[in-house]
């Protein structure tokens, strides 16, 4: 009697296994779960001398050229955001008092749809005030996350970090130039807006500077 007890059990359990394997143990989503199109589509690709055609454009060089957003990881230094610029195969950012540019472990940053980024103009004092806006993560510092801005310096739009966490906030904007780090109050921070304008894409050229 037991022993056939037990094998019903077993072909129970069984068949519930095959149900739950086909059909899902769940008839509703978590609530924790992302649902797909609240996730941002842009992402960091590695960067290997090539500028793709969906790399987004950060800020300008000397002569106007566009410049786009990297980021690098230098293990004294964590992961650090800066600007990758044409010709180049290196990303230019800061850590303490000194200018970087290193060329191994960089990643430049890519989107579907580079409309959906928007440069918002605050100052140190009222990130707290952006509510709603998604800032895009640049890296990380001290333990601390980096989100990336920029500013309009010396006839450049130079792309550079913030941190968005008391005390460090009061830094502000820190950008590289001339082998050291200038920190600013003002700047423009990168934000993505992952509702605007549908799911259109506007590819840009391709650039390979590997032979340059």
């Amino acid at each position: 009697m037991h022993v056939h007890v037990f094998v019903s059990a077993t072909i129970v359990q069984l068949f519930v296994v095959h149900l739950t394997t086909v059909f899902g143990s769940c008839s509703a989503p978590s609530p924790h779960v992302v649902n797909s199109n609240q996730i941002p589509d842009y992402y960091w690709k590695e960067y290997i001398g090539i500028i793709p055609q969906d790399a987004v454009e950060g800020g300008t060089d000397a002569v106007g050229n566009p410049t786009y957003v990297g980021q690098a990881y230098i293990q004294k230094y964590e992961l650090l955001p800066g600007f990758i610029t044409i010709g180049c195969k290196t990303l230019t950012t800061v850590a303490y008092a000194l200018e970087l540019t290193p060329n191994e472990n960089v990643k430049i940053l890519c989107a579907r749809d580079k409309r959906k980024f928007e440069w918002v103009p605050t100052k140190k004092e009222d990130l707290h005030m952006l509510i709603g806006r998604h800032f895009v993560v640049g890296g990380s510092e001290v333990g601390k996350t980096l989100y990336i801005g920029r500013v309009h310096y010396e006839n450049r739009i130079i792309v550079g970090k913030f941190f968005n966490s008391v005390p460090l906030v009061n830094y502000g904007l820190a950008i590289p130039y001339q082998g050291k780090p200038v920190n600013f109050n003002s700047f423009e921070v990168l934000t993505y807006n992952v509702s605007k304008y549908g799911d259109e894409t506007i590819p840009v050229p391709c650039i390979d500077v590997r032979s340059q």
